[in-house]
């Protein structure tokens, strides 16, 4: 069910970037999450397929403000 996981993971995180307030920025969400703007950018446009694990949930935690699985 890691796939499963992962399914969900990719949607809480998109829901979360689709629902967040107007005045958090993608450059400012994928500063603390550490991944490229660019690629945040184009993931929440759901422009990259098979995008890793790590790096969408470290996405996730900045929107959710907690790891996950706390």
């Amino acid at each position: 069910t890691e796939s499963l996981n992962k399914s969900w993971l990719l949607r809480e995180t998109l829901r979360l970037l689709d629902q967040r307030h107007h005045s958090v920025s993608l450059s400012s969400i994928a500063e603390k999450a550490g991944v490229k703007p660019s690629w945040l950018r184009m993931f929440a446009a759901g422009k990259i397929s098979g995008a890793s694990v790590v790096s969408v949930e470290a996405v996730y935690n900045v929107l959710a403000d907690k790891p996950l699985g706390e």
